[in-house]
């Protein structure tokens, strides 16, 4: 398997008032995880894209300080299709910041890697 855009990654104050404005969409499966302390819910595009919501819910949230310094918005680009090494390595290569994982993402019932590019875009991989 090659590797592939799984999903694209929102942090927004409100998951039903951020996700109202998106065309074609429909619920697939929400969650609060404890360790995200987050709401999240992933949602399905018409074409089979998916869209993640993450609505922090407190100060210790990995993504409250995302939401106070910018707002709702972009948050991550999700990858899967590649191996723990090939992340690890690919993770060097470019010279990244591993954030976080691998750590269990309960939303998709599997493991996760967070890393940050030199130009500040969050990647996570998905194993």
């Amino acid at each position: 398997m090659t590797a592939r855009i799984h999903h694209i990654g929102y942090v927004v104050s409100n998951i039903s008032n951020y996700s109202s404005a998106f065309p074609e969409i429909v619920l697939e499966n929400s969650v609060f995880d404890p360790l995200q302390e987050a709401n999240l819910s992933l949602y399905k595009v018409g074409d089979g894209s998916l869209l993640e919501f993450i609505q922090p819910v407190g100060e210790r949230s990995f993504t409250w300080g995302f939401l106070q310094s910018r707002g709702d918005g972009l948050h991550h680009v999700c990858y899967e299709g590649m191996s723990l090494d090939v992340i690890e390595q690919f993770i060097r290569l470019h010279k990244m910041f591993k954030l976080r994982g691998p750590m269990p993402a309960i939303l998709f019932n599997r493991d996760v890697v967070f890393a940050i590019t030199r130009q500040k875009a969050i990647l996570e991989f998905m194993l």
